[in-house]
């Protein structure tokens, strides 16, 4: 380990050593094991096979400083508190800079014996739980990003619901940053553990403004039964990088919906875990891309059969213009034993520039005989003959883009389960299409 490392782990040392649950030696050794699992294996680059598509260089030349707490006092993010106050819904739980926001808050009812709170009370008072479930459901190692959120995560959602038991209304958890005078770092955590029977339906926004480094991990326990729907609205800053974990694992007969959109960030990083553990699991994943200008936006998934019966579906697609760069890798594990696994990939790309582009790579391990498994993935254009169609019909053409692209979107969007993030969507897709000079459209 070179001095630079060396003063690195002290400096994160020093940080977790102030974080919440000091008073529990199993929290405490977790943050020193995943501080050290991150300084052994550092920041992944872009010759790693997992990551080749997200660049994260900035993060080594650029030193992004941990913020807790702030104000909602500029411009935009008046807006932002405004835009989830007016459309989300009432029940939800903001946090700034990866602080909790009491003020603007509002955390609905839960049944009697769940909890629904912050990482820090939850430390108080369900010390167990977190000891068996807080980075347990990934490998620091393999992902030295989570390892680092781990480490230095200062507050987060943790949710735990008992048997049969439901939010009864959609949550929303608002994580909005906002860079200080010099480039910020915020580690968002959110623990989700559902006992058999209960469901919830849950959407994860990011907004920011500035210089930031959005580094989030989110962790999904569902047990027998259960069921969970998680939306998650990347809107971040056009300045930042956002890394994102979401990692589950399902239990017999449990169900998952996991929808993400790409929007914001002048690179991202999202990223599925799922292990279908329990017979009859099943999960469905969403992921819209939207790209403009130089953005990179970077969608990885692994899902893992390891019983019987489970399903998988996985449905992306992606709208890039200008010179964005979209990537999709889906990687699909079926263990040995886990025979009638049905798993399907789909990954559709609309390029709106000659000079956007996109990756995609399906990957199929296979390790059982009697399985369904599928992919595809398919690349191209605005059809000419459609735009000629509703220009001969006095649509312009920036409207007729419009149209065309909302329709090549739609078929995600409206996966999304909660009309107003489909309206959401639905006017996010319309502002990126950039209007385009082009010459008329003929037949």
């Amino acid at each position: 380990m070179n001095a630079h490392a060396g003063d690195q782990v002290l400096h994160h040392r020093a940080l977790a050593a102030g974080l919440y649950g000091s008073g529990l030696p199993a929290l405490q050794e977790l943050r020193q094991s995943s501080i050290a699992a991150y300084a052994a294996h550092g920041l992944p680059e872009t010759r790693h096979e997992d990551w080749r598509y997200t660049d994260l260089s900035v993060l080594r030349t650029t030193s992004f400083q941990p913020r807790a707490g702030g104000t909602l006092a500029h411009e935009r993010e008046r807006a932002v508190l405004g835009y989830l106050l007016a459309n989300i819904g009432a029940e939800r739980m903001v946090f700034v800079n990866g602080a909790y926001a009491p003020q603007v808050s509002n955390l609905p009812s839960v049944p009697a014996g769940c909890t629904l709170t912050t990482l820090a009370a939850a430390a108080a008072t369900h010390g167990a739980l977190l000891a068996t479930h807080l980075g347990s459901s990934f490998s620091a190692a393999r992902h030295p990003l989570a390892a680092l959120n781990t480490a230095l995560h200062g507050d987060g959602m943790f949710l735990h619901l008992t048997r049969n038991q439901a939010l009864t209304a959609p949550m929303h958890v608002a994580c909005l940053s906002a860079a200080a005078e010099t480039p910020t770092a915020v580690h968002p955590r959110l623990l989700l553990v559902l006992e058999a029977g209960a469901s919830a339906t849950l959407t994860l926004s990011f907004q920011g403004s500035g210089r930031l480094h959005i580094n989030a991990v989110t962790e999904i326990v569902l047990g027998a039964g259960a069921a969970l729907d998680l939306q998650v609205l990347q809107e971040d800053s056009a300045e930042g990088v956002h890394t994102e974990l979401i990692s589950a694992r399902l239990e017999q007969s449990a169900r998952l919906g996991v929808h993400v959109a790409a929007l914001g960030g002048h690179s991202s990083r999202s990223e599925v875990l799922c292990q279908l553990a329990g017979d009859d699991a099943s999960l469905s994943l969403t992921g819209l891309i939207i790209g403009a200008q130089k953005q990179t936006h970077d969608l990885t998934t692994l899902v893992r059969h390891t019983a019987l019966r489970t399903t998988s579906q996985q449905v992306v697609k992606a709208v890039l213009d200008a010179r964005s760069t979209g990537a999709y890798t889906g990687r699909v594990s079926v263990a040995t034993g886990a025979q009638k696994t049905d798993a399907a990939q789909s990954c559709r790309t609309l390029l709106l520039s000659s000079e956007a582009s996109m990756n995609t790579r399906p990957q199929l391990e296979i390790d059982a005989d009697d399985v369904k498994c599928s992919h595809g993935a398919t690349n191209g254009q605005l059809d000419a003959e459609s735009l000629f169609y509703l220009r001969s019909r006095g649509i312009p053409l920036a409207a007729a883009r419009i149209l065309l692209t909302r329709a090549f979107a739609d078929e995600v969007i409206d996966r999304f389960p909660l009309e107003c993030v489909r309206s959401h969507l639905h006017g996010r897709v319309d502002g990126r299409i950039a209007p385009k000079d082009a010459v008329e459209v003929t037949a």
